[in-house]
């Protein structure tokens, strides 16, 4: 890779950390909006933003 596309990789990878939460914060606002669960994972849980309920994941399936 040269010089320039470093630059131009550089660039393009620089607004990713604001631009998704901006995301995540648009989705929350419509999670409210429209009384609509938003669910993150957190320490190997499913968790719903807006209520806070957890669901611990079933043994044995699949965790991506």
């Amino acid at each position: 890779m040269n010089s320039k596309e470093n630059r131009e990789r550089a660039f393009s990878i620089q607004g990713i950390d604001a631009a998704l939460r901006r995301a995540a914060l648009k989705a929350r606002e419509l999670g409210e909006r429209t009384q609509t669960p938003v669910y993150v994972m957190r320490e190997g849980r499913v968790v719903d933003l807006l209520t806070g309920t957890t669901w611990e994941p079933i043994a044995g399936e699949d965790q991506r």
